[in-house]
């Protein structure tokens, strides 16, 4: 993958060490993009209370982005008091950081 599909402050491997990325790295031939997991879901404030799918709330919104996880697949959903829009499946912890960036202007923070 290269650097132009990473924004400042998105999480990548490089050399096998998931980090920020920050000005430096944008010339390096090594990015990866780490797989957004259970784990990465709940490092970036993703809820979840065992009963209903994954949420994460986006007040300055006034909606939320919900989850439908299908093994590997990750489907989010935006939901508000109108109605509800499915998005394009996601798979890497940078397409969620750049979504959630894209709809609040808001950086995720990890956990």
């Amino acid at each position: 993958m290269k650097a132009k599909n990473f924004r400042i402050g998105n999480v990548v491997n490089i050399n096998g060490e998931d980090i920020l990325m920050d000005n430096g790295w944008f010339g390096a031939t090594s990015l990866k993009p780490v797989y957004l997991s259970q784990e990465w879901l709940s490092k970036l404030g993703v809820r979840h209370n065992g009963y209903s799918p994954y949420w994460l709330p986006m007040p300055n919104i006034k909606a939320e982005l919900h989850f439908e996880i299908y093994g590997a697949k990750i489907v989010p959903t935006i939901k508000n008091d109108f109605g509800e829009l499915i998005l394009n499946e996601i798979s890497y912890v940078h397409e969620l950081q750049n979504l959630f960036f894209a709809l609040t202007k808001l950086e995720l923070e990890i956990k």
